[in-house]
C-alpha cells in the first residue's frame, strides 16, 4: 500500500492532480497503520508519498489563486499563446 502511495503522489503531477493526491493521502496513512501494526517496512515510502501529496495540493492551489488573480486584473493572455 505503501508503494501504491507513493505511485500515486508522483503520478498525481502528471494526471488528475488533486484527485490522485487525495487518494495517494489516505493510502499514505491506511499504510503507515497497517506497517505500524504489522511491523514491516515502508513507513518511509507512506510518509514521503503523504508529504509529496500535501506539497502538489498546496502548489495547486496557489497556482489556481495566481491564474485567477491575473485573469481577474485584466492579464493579457494572447501574447503567452503565440
Amino acid at each position: 500500500m505503501a508503494t501504491a502511495s507513493l505511485v500515486l503522489a508522483i503520478v498525481s503531477w502528471f494526471i488528475c492532480g488533486i484527485v490522485f493526491s487525495i487518494v495517494a493521502i489516505i493510502l499514505g496513512y491506511t499504510a503507515r497503520e497497517q506497517i505500524a501494526v504489522s511491523g514491516e517496512d515502508g513507513r518511509g515510502m507512506a510518509t514521503f508519498a503523504i508529504w509529496m501529496s500535501y506539497f502538489h495540493i498546496a502548489f495547486s492551489i496557489v497556482l489556481i489563486v495566481l491564474v485567477i488573480v491575473l485573469l481577474a486584473r485584466g492579464a493579457d493572455w494572447r501574447h503567452l499563446l503565440g
